[in-house]
């Protein structure tokens, strides 16, 4: 009855199936051992088959965990006051067995330790089960994790033409900048694509919009236009880097106009600006705009401001709503 309630009371606490509940003795001026027949059983020996003693329980602990088993007995040898560990034993047959002990002190009337009596209780068997079914549960949510991965990057390569690597790293990419998980990133496209995101010239704006708004900003619509390429100049008028951009930025162009930017950003002296021409963009896409705030913060702190020359894209609502001022000209902006 006792080991009963000391079995549901170990499974209560540790979530572990029990397999066999031991109880032992140790008369502590003698320096001896009793043993349950299960305890004999857990370190792999018949009932009675050996002689149990505190070499022989040190013997059979487990490297990694004897110390912390050995404190945790002294400890209550010394104050009296009850133990409870986890350990590993290694049975006579070299099985590892998961271990919980529990055990308190009697004391005589000099009030010294007279005995130490307890209980060892086996989960091993539960822990190896839940093991197998966590690992098993990590196995399945990495395949369903790669196989969204999967599909997104090809989705990516259908839609703007890239290698798989390419669209891979365009993942990576937005999935760092944005803050996103790669798996939660991958997902949000392909439950787009599902949901009948037409394969247009379009899309690569739709996409552009989906992404962003995963990244927690507002998506506007997109307009449909014939999909374009990134080409980008930097010149150098009157000491001020002057970057020209034209095509589309947007998701697939992403990561080329975050690094043209930060090259033209990194030649400026301060107190000298930047310019950044987009007045003959086709498509300035919410990554790009994301792009442009960054890097709007970015020059105030460093002292070279970023002038922007959006053309005819400055009465777009997208730009307006991201709070980047303009100029007029590229000319108005060096000067």
């Amino acid at each position: 009855m006792v080991t009963d309630l000391v079995a549901e009371a170990v499974a209560g606490i540790s979530g572990s199936t029990v397999e066999q509940v031991g109880r032992f003795d140790y008369d502590a001026p003698n320096d001896t051992w009793t043993w349950s027949d299960e305890i004999y059983l857990m370190h792999g020996f018949g009932p009675r088959e050996v002689v149990p003693t505190t070499a022989l329980m040190l013997a059979h602990q487990h490297p990694d965990d004897r110390a912390t088993t050995v404190t945790a007995v002294l400890e209550t040898m010394l104050t009296g006051r009850p133990f409870a560990s986890r350990h590993r034993i290694v049975d006579s047959r070299q099985t590892e067995r998961l271990i919980i002990s529990v055990g308190q002190a009697e004391l005589d009337g000099a009030e010294q330790i007279r005995r130490i009596s307890g209980f060892m209780v086996d989960i091993t068997g539960s822990f190896r089960r839940d093991l197998a079914e966590s690992t098993h549960a990590a196995v399945e949510a990495a395949g369903a994790s790669r196989a969204a991965i999967d599909q997104a990057k090809g989705a990516l390569m259908l839609v703007y033409g890239m290698d798989e690597d390419a669209a891979f790293n365009l993942l990576r990419w937005y999935s760092q900048r944005s803050n996103v998980k790669l798996r939660d990133l991958a997902d949000t496209l392909v439950n787009a694509t599902a949901q009948g995101v037409p394969m247009s010239g379009d899309n690569r704006r739709r996409l552009d919009e989906v992404f962003f708004a995963l990244a927690g900003g507002r998506a506007e619509p997109a307009a449909a236009s014939p999909a374009g390429d990134l080409v980008t100049t930097v010149n150098v008028e009157q000491g001020i880097p002057v970057l020209h951009v034209t095509g589309d930025v947007d998701l697939s162009t992403g990561p080329q106009f975050t690094a043209v930017l930060a090259a033209a950003v990194g030649q400026a002296e301060r107190p000298a600006p930047v310019v950044v021409d987009l007045s003959e963009l086709t498509h300035l896409g919410s990554v790009g705009l994301a792009v442009l705030t960054q890097f709007h913060r970015r020059c105030i702190g460093k002292g070279t401001p970023l002038r922007l020359v959006f053309g005819e894209l400055e009465s777009l609502p997208s730009v307006r709503s991201a709070g980047l001022s303009g100029y007029q000209s590229v000319e108005q902006a060096v000067s």
